[in-house]
């Protein structure tokens, strides 16, 4: 279970990534079009960080998911197989029973 949590941990930091290099890439180059002053690029650029600093966010606010996704599903499993278990020995407490019915 821990290899598909670090790997769906590592799709989704890999997407945010990517995501965020062309959103800043596309403000870079909005940028260079801009011929306003430094004001404009002094904006842009605080857009970007602020891009990076949310998106960042958003990794770890996903790592946290996943971790408590990975947490329900192992409690889950566990309740699974106490459930298979107790179906498993039904059939013992049922022969015990026929056999107590039977020699009384």
């Amino acid at each position: 279970m821990n290899g598909i949590k670090t790997t769906a941990v590592e799709e989704a930091q890999t997407d945010i990534r990517e995501h965020t290099q062309a959103i800043v890439g596309e403000l870079g180059l909005l940028t260079q079009e801009m011929s306003g002053g430094s004001e404009v690029r002094e904006m842009l650029s605080k857009v970007s960080r602020q891009t990076a600093i949310s998106l960042d966010m958003c990794i770890k606010d996903t790592q946290q998911s996943l971790v408590n996704a990975q947490s329900t599903a192992a409690r889950l499993a566990a309740k699974v197989e106490d459930a298979n278990e107790r179906w498993r020995s039904l059939d013992k407490t049922v022969d015990i029973i026929k056999v107590s019915s039977a020699s009384m």
